[in-house]
């Protein structure tokens, strides 16, 4: 039996009629990525297994996607032993530190084995490589709990915010304002703590018992969330990619709806909330949805086949 030692949703910002998001990650063709072996690609560097090699399992694949058609997998590597702690993964150093006190990032994930005492802990774990801390982890534990783990100084504060189930899609969010970081589930505010570093490295990473999941729609702010940024996280569009029609279900409200290329280049506008958009006339690539909601303008990506 295995213990636990105590040690984000499209988050797109508006300015005017630019997309803003600062850094985002689906893994898709059209980022840069390839499929395979993730270290190496745009920036991302995996696990050194103490020979001079490093993990070639954690890849860019096409067998699941939340958004798109491609995802992160983390996978167990038969070639290393299981560890004590999730340090087996794909890691990122951000060229610029997220501000401890202003600061917000979503991610999607999915564990494809089910809960049990021989699964694998799937992390996101948050570092500062100025401070040589680790700053806090979010746990998809083997006993199917979700818990935050902060850095408190001379202890982890750990807090049970859920469960989780093989083969489904979770949406977290964190952000930090001020002194106060907030934790969101799938929309949902879970959790409000506080962190003391700043973050200047991502890890998506588990201990290598068994099992694998999936990361995907990864998005870094340099700002808190807001409103509509949370009301983003309970809406969805599909399919996606699409070839014809683009379905929206969970909001039921919007003064007008906007597509936007990749580079915010406004290509058409909706007056009038619809449920159902034909963008069959559209070229493919990457697209921005933004819905001028009551509570601000939230966003959504789909891929044009």
């Amino acid at each position: 039996m295995k213990k636990i030692y105590t040690l984000f949703v499209l988050v797109s910002i508006l300015n005017v009629s630019l997309l803003n998001a600062q850094e985002y990650f689906s893994f898709e063709a059209e980022e840069g990525y390839t499929l395979g072996n993730i270290d190496g690609q745009q920036g991302w560097i995996t696990t050194g297994l103490g020979n001079g090699e490093r993990t070639e399992l954690q890849v860019v694949t096409d067998e699941l996607a939340k958004v798109g058609e491609r995802s992160l997998k983390i996978n167990h590597d038969p070639q290393a032993s299981s560890q004590p702690f999730p340090i087996m993964g794909a890691f990122y150093a951000l060229d610029t530190p997220m501000d401890r006190t202003n600061f917000s990032m979503s991610y999607s994930i999915n564990v494809a084995n089910p809960p049990g005492a021989n699964s694998s802990v799937f992390a996101l774990e948050c570092g500062s490589v100025v401070d040589e801390k680790l700053v806090l982890e979010i746990y998809f534990s083997y006993d199917g709990r979700i818990l935050i783990l902060e850095n408190a100084g001379n202890e982890f504060i750990v807090t049970e915010i859920g469960n989780w189930q093989e083969d489904t899609w979770y949406d977290v969010a964190i952000s930090g304002e001020g002194e106060v970081v907030s934790y969101y589930l799938n929309g949902e505010l879970k959790h409000e703590g506080a962190l003391l570093y700043n973050i200047d490295d991502l890890r998506f990473a588990h201990d290598n018992f068994s099992g694998s999941a999936f990361f995907d729609d990864i998005s870094i702010n340099y700002s808190p969330l807001g409103v509509q940024d949370v009301i983003a996280t309970s809406w969805n569009i599909y399919p996606n990619p699409v070839e014809s029609v683009l379905n929206l279900s969970g909001l039921e409200e919007a003064h007008s709806l906007t597509i936007f290329d990749i580079s915010g280049k406004k290509i058409e506008q909706f007056n009038e909330f619809t449920n159902q958009i034909d963008v069959s006339h559209l070229q493919n690539g990457i697209y921005m949805l933004q819905l001028d909601t009551p509570n601000g303008p939230v966003t959504k990506k789909f891929i044009k086949k």
